[in-house]
């Protein structure tokens, strides 16, 4: 395995593990494995998302309570921390920042170029205030019953 987005082989293994297919379906047919603490909600253009810093526009894919998916012009290296902008437009507007590190990244490859997906786990749990920031976020989508 070579190196993908700052991965090493060992941690692509243990990623690659972690993503197994598990074959213990009732049926006999295969079910993904979900290591995941939180249900993530699909965003579908309703917020807006820039890293900040290069002020550089994101798409949000998906948000959950622990973090989010991002499809990005940029590749990132896992374990570094940026912060990010997500702008809520509903008869009220809301900005909020927030750190997240990158813990995956993937190239995407499509006929209009290469993007990454970009997973980010939130690191700004210490206060009510972040606390109250991530429920905002995940209320806003998952008031759709948007789950994905």
């Amino acid at each position: 395995m070579s190196d993908i987005c700052g991965y090493s082989e060992a941690r692509q293994r243990s990623i690659t593990l972690k993503m197994a297919v598990k074959r213990d379906a009732p049926n006999g047919s295969a079910s993904v494995a979900s290591t995941r603490r939180h249900p993530r909600f699909a965003v579908g253009g309703r917020i807006r998302c820039e890293i900040q810093g290069p002020d550089l526009a994101v798409t949000l894919l998906n948000v959950s309570r622990g973090g989010f998916l991002v499809r990005s012009p940029l590749k990132a290296r896992v374990g570094d921390v940026q912060r990010y902008r997500f702008l809520i437009e509903t008869e009220h507007h809301y900005i909020f920042v927030l750190r997240g590190q990158v813990v995956h990244c993937a190239e995407a490859t499509t006929g209009n170029g290469t993007t990454y997906l970009t997973g980010l786990e939130f690191v700004d749990f210490g206060t009510q205030v972040w606390q109250r920031a991530i429920d905002h976020l995940v209320g806003v989508v998952g008031q759709q019953g948007s789950s994905s």
